[in-house]
């Protein structure tokens, strides 16, 4: 493997769009992200308190870093340089060394509060832009809210949702002066629907989205730049000695749902969600939709994480394709589950969780 040079790029804008730039920064930095996680994360850490071009970093009327101020991470191996982090500074920790902890756009749903319904703001026309335009998104009450009405409802002016956000009827629904981030939370845990930010729109529905899929190749070899370099926590698994058991619902108007339980009674347990509006036909086959997830988890192959150089942009939603020189019986592609970047003066690392096979 040649030599490859680490390059990163840190970028800090305050409100008054004044900007710090930090570039080949080591000293330490991390980032997670993952689809079933509702906000991902960046942490850097300065080993002391001090100036950085005659300002004070953290002390003083007006220091560099201070909650609120908008960050942008780039890292690469020359020349290629691709974003892995843009968000908002969230904490500042007072030891020593300091940390700063970041978070995506969610931490501005966090500090949102809303109330539905609002008959204060029934027929409100608020403007957003949707794919750099601007677009209309109004206020309304229904007695069987959709989905995409409910994010009309609840979402700031400034932040609008991906084009593949599904629009199912979620019946009834109240929220009272909540978070935006935890209707979101209340969503995924009794809906099954996931939502993250994708280019600072809030994708909300199934946790994987194929079009927005991209496959990287890994090798068992340990001297390619796309190297496992660390599989201690990956492990080769037979569909024969997976237990697992799969629980689907069917979500209908006015909170009303059914329920189907298949698999192994004491297998590790996975919930699937449907919804059906009464009308829309043919209403859904949930015990055979189970019996298909769970065909889908029983299989040959790989489960757990591995370590690798940080050679690719790979995201959680994409898929890794595992190649093995010497046991190619087990070469497979596997959807992405997590991603948690490093760089440290030892260079710049992906740990990569793995989520179902496919194809």
């Amino acid at each position: 493997m040649g030599l490859l040079r680490l390059y990163s790029k840190v970028t800090f804008t305050k409100a008054t769009k004044e900007t710090f730039i930090f570039r080949n920064y080591t000293a330490g930095m991390e980032w997670d992200g993952g689809i079933e996680d509702l906000t991902d994360t960046f942490k850097i850490s300065f080993p002391k308190a001090g100036k950085w071009e005659g300002k004070d970093l953290f002390a003083g009327s007006a220091p560099i870093f201070e909650v609120g101020d908008q960050i942008k991470v780039e890292v690469g191996y020359y020349p290629n340089l691709y974003e892995v982090f843009d968000g908002w500074v969230s904490a500042i920790s007072a030891k020593i060394p300091v940390e700063i902890t970041c978070e995506d756009d969610m931490w501005l749903l966090k500090n949102t509060n809303v109330t539905y319904p609002d008959k204060a703001n029934i027929n409100t026309v608020v403007i957003s832009k949707k794919n750099g335009e601007p677009s209309k998104r109004t206020k309304t009450i229904s007695p069987n809210i959709t989905l995409k009405e409910l994010l009309d409802n609840i979402l700031p002016a400034d932040i609008d949702y991906t084009d593949d956000t599904v629009d199912v009827n979620l019946g009834q629904f109240r929220v009272s002066n909540a978070s935006v981030a935890k209707v979101l939370d209340v969503l995924r845990d009794k809906y099954g629907l996931y939502s993250y930010f994708v280019d600072h729109k809030l994708h909300c529905g199934l946790a994987y989205n194929a079009a927005t899929t991209t496959t990287y190749k890994y090798v068992f070899d340990r001297v390619a730049p796309n190297a496992v370099i660390d599989d201690g926590n990956l492990e080769y698994q037979l569909s024969k000695d997976i237990s697992v058991k799969v629980v689907a619902k069917l979500m209908g108007l006015n909170n009303t749902f059914e329920e189907v339980t298949v698999g192994d009674t004491d297998g590790a347990q996975r919930s699937l969600h449907f919804f059906w509006d009464g009308v829309t036909l043919p209403k859904p086959d949930i015990k055979k939709l189970a019996e298909t997830e769970l065909t889908s988890t029983r299989y040959d192959g790989f489960r757990g994480s591995f370590t690798t150089f940080g050679y690719y942009p790979i995201k959680p939603g994409d898929i890794a394709e595992l190649s093995d020189p010497t046991l190619p019986e087990r070469d497979g592609k596997y959807l992405v589950k997590n991603v948690k970047g490093s760089v440290t003066m030892e260079g710049y690392r992906h740990e990569i969780t793995l989520g179902n096979k496919v194809g």
